[in-house]
């Protein structure tokens, strides 16, 4: 029954992604620095930020344009360097305005030769 029930609650998620990216937001963002659009949703491009590095700390995971074109702006799909997080964020919340609970991979945000990756291990290595 409890399996039913997941199922069941995962079919509602997905559900309410796709019928969120089906829907028009009418929102375009103000900043041309990083948004793209493609679609119907606006896209902050993750890529168009600072991803240098020297520690782990440095980093800092944020949705990549799929999970932001399904409305999940809490989960991580790219990493930047902190200190580009806040223009991402004011960003994000103009292309995102209204963003839904989706579930998450864990990726954690690492840094790697001197870039921010993506790991599957919240290993610290480099600080």
């Amino acid at each position: 029954m409890k399996k039913i029930i997941r199922l069941l609650v995962v079919e509602l998620i997905l559900f309410g992604a796709l019928l969120h990216c089906s829907q028009s937001s009418g929102v375009s963002a103000s900043s041309d620095a990083a948004s793209t659009e493609s679609g119907s949703l606006t896209c902050v491009e993750p890529n168009e930020f600072d991803q240098s590095c020297q520690f782990d700390s440095d980093c800092t995971g944020v949705p990549d344009c799929t999970l932001q074109r399904q409305g999940c702006t809490s989960c991580i799909g790219a990493e930047i360097n902190k200190k580009a997080l806040a223009t991402f964020q004011t960003q994000l919340s103009i292309a995102v305005p209204t963003p839904i609970g989706c579930p998450c991979m864990g990726l954690f945000p690492r840094c790697e030769r001197g870039m921010c990756i993506s790991s599957t291990t919240p290993d610290a290595g480099s600080d």
